[in-house]
């Protein structure tokens, strides 16, 4: 059989609520040549019974049920491995929602600009009944040739970070690390993309982001501290911003940038802490304390400190 030219990766957890109508969106888009790949993190709500009955009536629609939640990072990241030999991919929430042109003017972009890595429309925002809510007007430019100020946008930027949801280079995507398990690893990834060329905005707002209750995210506290995105990610709470700059300065070692280029960025990463020392240094006196009581506390008990 002929592979498709792109791969929708649809990663879900007990969303039997709006499942149907980002499933819809997808099915009724103008272009058709792609996969639908829906991973399901062991939901214990109707998710399985939706989904297999679009599997049974599309056969774009292939349908992975997982025994049990491994969480929405590790979810993320297997979503992408489902159908590996498409020249596109997407990431797909299940409760969002693509106007019928969307995949088709993303995909046309990408091949009238081979230098771009990854498409994407503005956004609308809607609520639980698909109402809008807002549109998102902010310029959101990542478009300068040079990797370091597309790096810049990216960290010190004002954008929504939607463009995890364009559609990307297969190519760019096997060039970089999966979803990193840290606070802001959405941002972590598309600094790595931007690393490998441009993105492309489309100006109409052809995605919907739904803002609803039973969003996973809604059960975060507010105020939604570093440490608790982190922990709800799969990594550590502790040391969590550290955590970030760490995956950050590890995409820019492994970026192919040349000398100056690296030393450029690297200032932006100088950039981002300066924006953040307060939440460094806390992370330090708190989170460095504790280490090393319980390393002392190791030590007295006779077993190796690591």
């Amino acid at each position: 059989m002929r592979t498709p030219r792109l791969a929708l990766g649809l990663f879900v957890y007990n969303g039997q609520q709006h499942l149907a109508a980002a499933v819809e969106s997808l099915l009724s888009q103008s272009m058709g040549d792609f996969v639908l790949d829906i991973s399901d993190n062991g939901s214990t709500d109707q998710t399985e019974d939706i989904c297999r009955s679009y599997a049974a009536a599309d056969d774009r629609v292939h349908y992975v049920r997982h025994d049990q939640n491994r969480g929405p990072t590790w979810n993320t990241n297997f979503v992408t491995q489902v159908s590996p030999d498409t020249e596109f991919f997407k990431w797909c929430a299940h409760d969002d929602v693509c106007e019928p042109t969307y995949l088709e003017q993303c995909v046309t972009e990408l091949d009238f600009l081979p230098e771009v890595v990854v498409s994407h429309t503005r956004a609308r925002y809607i609520d639980e009944q698909g109402d809008e809510i807002m549109r998102s007007f902010r310029q959101q430019d990542f478009t300068d040739d040079r990797p370091w100020m597309r790096f810049r946008e990216v960290l010190l930027g004002e954008h929504d970070y939607t463009f995890i949801f364009g559609v990307i280079r297969r190519s760019a995507l096997r060039r970089i690390r999966p979803f990193q398990s840290v606070y802001a690893g959405d941002a972590v990834l598309l600094a790595e993309l931007a690393f490998q060329g441009r993105f492309a905005e489309l100006p109409d707002h052809l995605c919907a982001n739904r803002v609803h209750t039973a969003r996973a995210t809604a059960s975060l506290p507010k105020g939604r501290s570093a440490r608790t995105w982190a922990e709800w990610f799969g990594g550590s709470s502790r040391f969590a911003l550290w955590h970030t700059w760490e995956a950050l300065r590890q995409g820019i070692s492994m970026a192919p940038l040349d000398a100056m280029a690296k030393a450029r960025s690297y200032g932006v990463l100088a950039d981002w802490m300066a924006l953040r020392w307060k939440g460094l240094g806390w992370e330090l006196a708190s989170d460095g304390r504790e280490a090393v009581a319980q390393r002392i506390t190791a030590i007295g008990r006779g077993k190796p400190a690591r």
